[in-house]
């Protein structure tokens, strides 16, 4: 029985699909100061499980955006870092299974970077929307000091591994092990529970079918993690969806006696 649902809300990265690639630096740059402003102005939620929270999947836009923003909201940034209500991953984008290890690492170049800036370790990194990743990248993770890897595969151009969702441990070149989490596809938070209805009953018959699911295939834990991003306005290069949290709140308020994992839904990586 699912307890809770851990929802990541972030903008997914896919440098020049949506838009050509300057313009996508920009939204980016755009996407990250809203993040800003919009938790300083949601954190002074009593229940932290409805405080909303922010994950950069990519140091790449991140690294950017501190090159060009001033250093009082480089602090404010960091700050929010600190406290918790924004996580960093430690890649600098999605890749394809083709990277040399060279290449692999200078993707985990930026992760020291924003370590030093923000003073907290980065123990996640995640590849979103890939056919798959080359075996080398679990060695190179485990070496920079990454211990947990979430994976979620087009399963349109590629094959996850069963069953999904789920974890393993990646046995790596070296015989070391990496903590994987075999997810769903980005933005299944959205696609399932069709969180763009904006109704509390659409969610509920969303999650239903979902719960029949995940019994089906044997799934053990009581929780998921799931993946939301501004759709069905934006599904890529996303902007914060301030939307999410009122209609979490919802949730919260229409059961307040049940063991609900919807009622209790949480924000944030």
């Amino acid at each position: 029985m699912i307890k809770e649902i851990l929802v990541f809300h972030h903008s997914h990265l896919d440098v020049g699909y949506t838009h050509s690639q300057p313009f996508v630096w920009e939204l980016q740059q755009e996407y990250l100061t809203q993040v800003i402003a919009w938790l300083e102005s949601t954190g002074d939620g009593v229940d932290v499980r409805s405080t909303p929270r922010w994950t950069c999947e990519a140091t790449d836009p991140v690294l950017r955006w501190i090159d060009r923003s001033p250093a009082p909201l480089v602090g404010r940034f960091v700050a929010l870092c600190r406290s918790g209500r924004i996580s960093l991953t430690a890649l600098a984008r999605h890749i394809t299974a083709l990277v040399d290890r060279p290449g692999l690492r200078r993707l985990i170049e930026g992760k020291t970077r924003l370590e030093e800036l923000t003073s907290r370790p980065i123990r996640t990194a995640c590849q979103f929307d890939v056919n798959g990743v080359p075996w080398p990248l679990a060695d190179v993770l485990i070496d920079n000091g990454v211990d947990f890897f979430v994976m979620a595969i087009n399963a349109h151009l590629g094959r996850a591994v069963s069953p999904r969702p789920g974890f393993f441990l990646w046995e790596a070149p070296s015989g070391r092990s990496l903590l994987v989490l075999n997810g769903n596809h980005y933005t299944m938070f959205d696609q399932i529970l069709r969180s763009w209805d904006d109704s509390p009953e659409s969610m509920q018959h969303g999650w239903d079918d979902y719960a029949g699911h995940l019994e089906s295939i044997g799934y053990s834990h009581d929780f998921i993690a799931l993946s939301s991003t501004c759709s069905p306005i934006m599904w890529d290069n996303a902007p914060p969806n301030p939307f999410l949290p009122p209609l979490h709140r919802k949730m919260e308020s229409r059961k307040p006696d049940a063991a609900d994992p919807l009622r209790d839904a949480r924000r944030g990586a």
